[in-house]
C-alpha cells in the first residue's frame, strides 16, 4: 500500500473516531439519557447557587450532582437551591458556603432528595433563614429515602442567634413531612438547631435525627405547635451545649394541636433549664438525658424526663405525675420520690421516702412525717386517723371472714358497755371489730 493511501486510511478512521464520540456524547445529554454526574465546576455561574442549579437542571432523577471539586474555597449563595427528588448533591466539607444575604434560604430540599456534605458559613452575615428547609407543597412519606447528612454550621454562626439550621413545617395534610433522615450534623449558632412546626392538618411526624449536635444557639431543638400534629419524633445521640450564648436543648412551645410521643436521647450541658415547655396540651414526650444540666419546666406536667444531671445540678426525673429528686425542694435525695396531681391542681405534693428503717409519706413543705410504715408491719400517722364514711352495721361482711379487722360504722346503738355486741338502727358511730366469730362496738 502507498504512503498516500496509509495516510487516507488515518484520516478516515480518526474522522469515524470523532463523529463516534460526537454522537455519543449528544447521544448521553438528550432525554433521559444524560449522565447521571455531573460536575458542578463545569458549568458557569457568577455564584455557587447558579452553577448547582444548572447542575442539577443537567441530571435525572437517580442522579449525582457533585461539587466536591470545589475543593478548600469559599463559595456564595445567593438565591435557594432545590434539590429535586431522586437527585444526591455531595459536597467536600472543606468548602465554606456563605450567603450573599441575610435572609436567603439555603437548600430547598424535595422528597427522596439527598444532599451530604454541606458545610454553611455566616462569615460575618447576621443569618436569619433556613439553611434547610423541606418543600412547603409537597408531601413526605414512608418508603421514600430523603436524607441529610454530614452537615456542618460552622463557628462563623456562633454569635448569630436568628434563623434555622433545619426547619420542617406542615400546613395542611397533603404536605405533611414524615421520615425525614437527618444525621451527623454539626452545628454552631443560629435561632435554632432543628425547628418544627405544624399549622392547621398538617403534620411532622415520625421523622428521625441521628448524632445531632448544636451548641451556641438559643435552642437546640425548637418544638411550635400552632395546631397541626407533631408526633413520634425521634433525636436519638443528640447534645446541646449552651456556649454562653443558648437557653434550652429543647423548647416545646407555642399552642393548640397535638404534641406527643416524641423522644430526645442525649446530653444537654450547662444550662440553668435543659427542657422547657410552655405548651399546655404537649403529653407522653420523652427526654432522656445520660448528662443534663439544669432543671426542667413543663406547665402542664405531662410528659417524662430521666436524666442522670451533674452533681452540682440535679435535675427533676418525672414520670406523668412521679417525679424523683425535685431539683431545688428541701430535703429530697435519691431515695425521694415526688407524687403530685396532673389534673387542674398541681398541689400539694406528697413525698415518698425511705428513712431510719420505715417507709414514709412527707407533707408538702417536706418538713414533716405524717406517715410511717416499718418493717414489722406497723403504722403510725403523725395526725389522727380517719376511718372513712362509715358502713351501716347491716353492711358489715362475716366477721368469721374477717378476724383482727376494724370497721368504722355510723347507725350503731348507744354504747352502755365498751366491747358490746353491734347493733344497728340508731345514728351513733362506732367502731365495730372482728374478734372472728362477732362484731363488737366501741
Amino acid at each position: 500500500m502507498s504512503r498516500t493511501a496509509s495516510c487516507i486510511l488515518v484520516i478516515l478512521s480518526l474522522a469515524l473516531a470523532i463523529r463516534g464520540d460526537w454522537h455519543q456524547s449528544a447521544h448521553e445529554a438528550s432525554g433521559p439519557n444524560r449522565r447521571l454526574i455531573q460536575y458542578v465546576r463545569d458549568f458557569p455561574g457568577a455564584t455557587a447557587d447558579v452553577q448547582l442549579a444548572a447542575c442539577l437542571a443537567a441530571i435525572p432523577s437517580g442522579g449525582t450532582c457533585d461539587a466536591r471539586d470545589y475543593s478548600g474555597t469559599t463559595q456564595t449563595i445567593a438565591s435557594t437551591v432545590i434539590v429535586g427528588p431522586g437527585q444526591t448533591l455531595e459536597f467536600d466539607s472543606a468548602t465554606l458556603f456563605r450567603p450573599s444575604t441575610p435572609d436567603v434560604n439555603i437548600f430547598q430540599f424535595e422528597p427522596n432528595s439527598i444532599i451530604r456534605g454541606f458545610t454553611f458559613h455566616c462569615g460575618g452575615v447576621p443569618y436569619k433563614g433556613n439553611v434547610f428547609q423541606n418543600d412547603h407543597t409537597k408531601a413526605y412519606t414512608n418508603g421514600e429515602h430523603t436524607e441529610l447528612a454530614n452537615i456542618t454550621v460552622d463557628a462563623t454562626c456562633g454569635r448569630v442567634t436568628t434563623g434555622a439550621a433545619l426547619s420542617l413545617t406542615s400546613r395542611a395534610e397533603s404536605s405533611g413531612v414524615a421520615f425525614v433522615n437527618a444525621h451527623d450534623w454539626r452545628t454552631d449558632g443560629l435561632g435554632a438547631g432543628l425547628y418544627i412546626t405544624a399549622s392547621g392538618n398538617g403534620f411532622v411526624n415520625g421523622n428521625h435525627f441521628v448524632n445531632m449536635e448544636w451548641s451556641s444557639s438559643p435552642v437546640g431543638w425548637h418544638v411550635a405547635g400552632a395546631g397541626g400534629s407533631i408526633i413520634g419524633n425521634i433525636c436519638s445521640s443528640c447534645s446541646y451545649e449552651l456556649n454562653g450564648v443558648g437557653a434550652h436543648g429543647v423548647l416545646i412551645d407555642g399552642s393548640g394541636g397535638a404534641i406527643e410521643n416524641n423522644l430526645f436521647i442525649g446530653d444537654i450541658w450547662d444550662t440553668a433549664m435543659a427542657v422547657k415547655i410552655t405548651h399546655t396540651t404537649a403529653s407522653n414526650n420523652m427526654f432522656m438525658g445520660g448528662y443534663f444540666d439544669g432543671k426542667v419546666f413543663d406547665i402542664a406536667k405531662l410528659n417524662c424526663f430521666i436524666p442522670e444531671g451533674s452533681a452540682s445540678s440535679q435535675p427533676s426525673a418525672i414520670l406523668r405525675g412521679l417525679r424523683l429528686n425535685q431539683n431545688g425542694e428541701q430535703g429530697p435525695s435519691w431515695e425521694t420520690l415526688d407524687i403530685f396531681d396532673t389534673g387542674s391542681s398541681f398541689t400539694p405534693h406528697k413525698y415518698l421516702r425511705t428513712a431510719g428503717g420505715s417507709l414514709q409519706v412527707l407533707n408538702n413543705a417536706f418538713s414533716q412525717n405524717i406517715l410511717a410504715l416499718d418493717d414489722s408491719g406497723n403504722l403510725s400517722a403523725g395526725a389522727s386517723v380517719k376511718a372513712g364514711s362509715g358502713i351501716s352495721v347491716s353492711s358489715l361482711p362475716s366477721a368469721s371472714d374477717h378476724p383482727g379487722t376494724i370497721i368504722y360504722v355510723t347507725d350503731s346503738t348507744s354504747i352502755t358497755a365498751e366491747g358490746q355486741r353491734c347493733s344497728g338502727h340508731s345514728s351513733n358511730k362506732a367502731l365495730a371489730f372482728s374478734n372472728g366469730s362477732v362484731w363488737k362496738c366501741f
